[in-house]
């Protein structure tokens, strides 16, 4: 640990050269596509996996451990090694995590397991398990979640009900790419379809009220939905085609696109860090979008992880890392900073480690 002198003298020498470099940028400008070089502070090596692995989703218990879930399984990660904990032999499908409060729910093929976050104890949500959970949101105890391929059902975890919301006049279930639950209980379906004979044309926001659908938003010939994404009392609307969307849950109106400019990337996922800055999981790439100003990351900032898509993202608050899934079983957490990315490889703060 550097003594309190150095630490206040290391402060403002990268303050003082942050305010030259913004001068400098002032003066000649800063580029609208810009590659940085992020400090890659872990690695992720997931057990078995290969080059057609894929990382569906990454989460992070009360303990600040990693969970992520693969084609192989679901891992945790304490900072040093990842574990693989589900199943217990072989492998499956491990499609979406989500935390609540002492327990993490993971879906997958299998349907749904519910861990305690201290313990790692196991208990399978029985009343789910002929089904294929691939994508979940729990509030108010209550399930929503998409059974692959086959239907958007909601759980009640008090009575163990499971009743399915007709979205069949609307969207294919397939076409679902995220579900979300606002403050009020409104449940919110990111969806991708393209069948205009079902009136949804190429994507769209179902709001869905007491289990039925009662409205669409964003519907658009050429809306191409990725994910949805809390962001203070709004969503963000993440698109293959439109960039960045804010969408207000109240005024049902986009407030805000966040993507500067065309060509846009085609989004897999996105992660917000506690600058507002965006972290996008994209085809062929990583982005980072800070006061709308885009940087690239290329493969050979993440050591040469051998990247063909970016399929998830996470940001973890507390440690300031953003975490990235590819599809070939690599995860990579790289320090987000306080300052502007732009400034990344001058400041070259540590972060803290993961711990089990």
């Amino acid at each position: 640990m550097h003594g309190l002198l150095q630490q206040i003298g290391l402060v403002m020498h990268s303050r003082l050269f942050s305010v030259c470099l913004i001068l400098i940028g002032c003066i000649i400008g800063y580029p609208s596509h810009a590659n940085i070089s992020p400090k890659v502070i872990q690695s992720v090596t997931i057990e078995n996996g290969g080059t057609n692995t894929v990382i569906y989703d990454i989460n992070q218990d009360k303990f600040n451990r990693l969970w992520i879930a693969s084609t192989e399984g679901l891992f945790i990660y304490n900072g040093k090694k990842a574990t693989k904990i589900w199943p217990v032999t072989g492998s499956a499908n491990t499609y979406s995590i989500t935390n609540d409060n002492d327990n993490m729910y993971v879906g997958g093929i299998f349907g749904m397991v519910k861990f305690n976050a201290r313990s790692l104890a196991t208990e399978p949500v029985s009343t789910l398990a002929k089904y294929k959970v691939y994508d979940f949101a729990i509030a108010n105890n209550e399930i929503i979640f998409n059974q692959f391929d086959n239907g958007l059902y909601t759980l009640n975890l008090a009575n163990d009900e499971v009743r399915e919301i007709a979205i069949s006049d609307y969207v294919t279930s397939n076409d679902i790419k995220a579900i979300e639950i606002d403050k009020q209980g409104t449940v919110w379906v990111a969806v991708q379809a393209n069948d205009s004979s079902k009136g949804l044309r190429t994507g769209g926001l179902l709001e869905i009220k007491n289990g039925k659908v009662v409205a669409i938003h964003l519907q658009q010939k050429d809306m191409i939905i990725a994910n949805l994404t809390v962001f203070k009392d709004n969503f963000v609307v993440s698109t293959a085609n439109n960039g960045i969307l804010e969408f207000d849950p109240v005024t049902k109106t986009i407030v805000a696109q966040h993507y500067p400019s065309a060509p846009y990337p085609a989004i897999n996922n996105l992660a917000i860090d506690n600058n507002g800055c965006f972290w996008l999981a994209t085809m062929s790439q990583a982005q980072t979008i800070c006061d709308e100003k885009i940087s690239k990351i290329s493969g050979n900032h993440l050591k040469n992880l051998p990247i063909t898509d970016y399929q998830t993202v996470f940001f973890d608050p507390n440690n300031e890392i953003v975490w990235l899934g590819a599809i070939n079983g690599g995860v990579r957490g790289i320090h987000s900073p306080k300052e502007n990315p732009f400034s990344y490889s001058m400041t070259d703060k540590s972060a803290n480690s993961l711990t089990g």
